[in-house]
């Protein structure tokens, strides 16, 4: 698993250049009956979740696996929120802690 390390090329961060994390929804029949029933954000955001969306933390993890950039950057930069059931709060954070280790 990647960690960063420092040198003078990157001022002892470990990190140079940037890594975009990415959350992409997709319209489709059912999230657009949500929209037009006024369903609440965590309604639309399941909705997306079960349909093959990836949270920006969970593109992060990805990023992680991949040795673009550490756990500890995904950590600072993404939130766990009331959007993401109990389920997948406690899925991510047993990734996180397996890619951790």
């Amino acid at each position: 698993m990647f960690q960063a390390a420092g040198c003078q090329g990157c001022d002892d961060s470990g990190y140079s250049g940037r890594v975009g994390l990415h959350e992409f929804f997709t319209l489709n029949t059912a999230v657009r009956h949500l929209i037009q029933i006024r369903a609440t954000s965590d309604e639309l955001m399941g909705q997306a979740l079960a349909t093959g969306m990836r949270s920006l933390r969970q593109d992060g993890i990805e990023k992680v696996l991949q040795g673009f950039t550490d756990i500890h950057e995904v950590r600072k930069v993404t939130i766990m929120d009331h959007t993401e059931s109990a389920s997948m709060k406690d899925e991510a954070v047993a990734d996180m802690d397996s890619v951790s280790a």
